[in-house]
């Protein structure tokens, strides 16, 4: 008897947790509500998610509150909040920090793992990136990412006898391994060895010494480090190397492709968009991808993988139940299936990377190294513009590489002054 009181007790006790647990998990999808989503406009919104939205939700009225506001840096996350009362925000990936940092965003981790969610399904570096900024927590879930990679040619590195590039190399062993095809006989003479998505050489500087770990602008002091020895080092190398003539800068996005599709580039840094256009060319050639370029102190970090944004839950909104649904909606299966290869970047969901089998191996260097979220502050344009013509003088050895730099170093910090009395 008392063992069958027991039993009873329990039977009721699980089936009191679970009805309390369906009737907390399930948002009716019929609902007859409306449902304010922050985003970047409503004309983008309804492009991207109207059709989809109201085939899962065919009665709920979806709001859209502009975040373009954001794009101020003097509007503060919680002003945004006071003044735009929204369910769900797509918080700019240049924001995210912000908005956790003040403690305004709902942690997802208990609603994930309520609800069973399997992150296994996600690609794993992404939600890598995402606990990074909530140190250790989820305060949001981006639907896409970007990244880059290096694409060869691998009929031309077999034609003149070179090494394939590898995974986690240098950058000074990438564009050493440009060079090669500089100074191989050829009579191909539209041939170079990397194209590369940069405007300039100090473009280009600037990105090594970023993967390197070094700090050009530190705008909290109000300082620019630019003359000093490792600086100075990643110059001549990368000075030295272009004045073989490997090397191809463009960004214009129409065309910067078209030279590596043609076969007149060994290599080229690849992004999302032109590994579509790839995808769609089927280049008559045989063609592979290795990672980005790496710090040779930490091989197994990247700083060439981001999200546009996440989608966030405010801590302010009474509908946090139908808020997560719809986040949960927008990171599942059928959402990712209705954005494949949309302008927006690769789906998070690691079996919505590729439609084709033989593109697996080829979309991997994009996300298989650990994620460093950078926190460089960004050189300001007018010191940007005026390190240019000394470069030009060190290319050409009107003065020499150390005078160059203390003449940029000089005038930084005078334009620095000028700007930040």
């Amino acid at each position: 008897m008392k063992n069958s009181i027991i039993i009873l007790i329990l039977f009721l006790f699980i089936l009191l947790v679970g009805c309390s647990k369906d009737a907390i998990e399930k948002f009716p999808k019929d609902s007859n509500v409306t449902i304010n989503i922050g985003y970047i406009n409503e004309e983008q919104f309804k492009q991207r998610y109207k059709e989809l939205l109201e085939s899962e939700y065919p009665n709920v009225r979806f709001n859209v509150v502009s975040t373009k506001v954001l794009n101020d840096p003097e509007m503060m996350p919680l002003q945004y909040l006071q003044e735009n009362d929204v369910d769900v925000l797509f918080i700019p990936a240049h924001r995210i920090q912000e908005f956790i940092d003040e403690g305004l965003l709902t942690d997802m981790g208990p609603l994930i793992e309520r609800d069973q969610i399997n992150l296994k399904n996600y690609v794993s570096s992404v939600i890598e990136l995402i606990r990074q900024y909530g140190q250790g927590k989820l305060y949001g879930m981006p639907t896409t990412f970007y990244g880059q990679a290096i694409a060869f040619n691998s009929d031309i590195f077999d034609e003149y006898k070179i090494e394939y590039p590898r995974d986690q190399m240098s950058w000074l062993e990438i564009l050493q391994l440009a060079n090669k095809f500089s100074v191989a006989e050829s009579n191909h003479k539209e041939l170079k060895g990397i194209t590369l998505r940069y405007s300039n050489l100090v473009n280009l500087i600037l990105h090594i010494g970023n993967t390197e770990g070094l700090q050009v602008y530190n705008a909290k002091r109000q300082q620019v480090m630019i003359n000093g020895s490792a600086w100075s080092s990643i110059w001549m190398n990368t000075i030295e190397i272009d004045k073989l003539g490997s090397l191809d800068f463009n960004v214009d996005l129409n065309t910067y492709i078209d030279p590596f599709l043609s076969g007149d580039r060994a290599m080229a840094i690849i992004s999302y968009d032109d590994f579509k256009r790839l995808e769609q060319h089927s280049p008559s050639f045989k063609w592979s991808t290795v990672t980005m370029p790496v710090s040779p102190s930490e091989p197994s970090y990247t700083h060439y993988l981001n999200v546009p944004g996440i989608y966030a839950i405010p801590n302010s909104t009474d509908n946090k139940e139908a808020a997560w649904d719809i986040i949960k909606f927008l990171n599942s299966d059928q959402a990712a299936r209705w954005e494949y290869r949309t302008d927006y970047g690769f789906s998070t969901l690691s079996n919505h990377l590729v439609t084709n089998e033989k593109y697996e191996e080829l979309v991997m260097p994009f996300y298989q190294l650990s994620p460093v979220t950078d926190s460089f502050d960004e050189l300001p344009f007018e010191i940007l513009e005026l390190l240019n013509p000394y470069a030009e003088d060190i290319i050409n050895e009107r003065i020499s590489l150390q005078e160059g730099l203390d003449r940029m170093q000089e005038e930084a910090e005078n334009t620095l002054k000028d700007v930040h009395p």
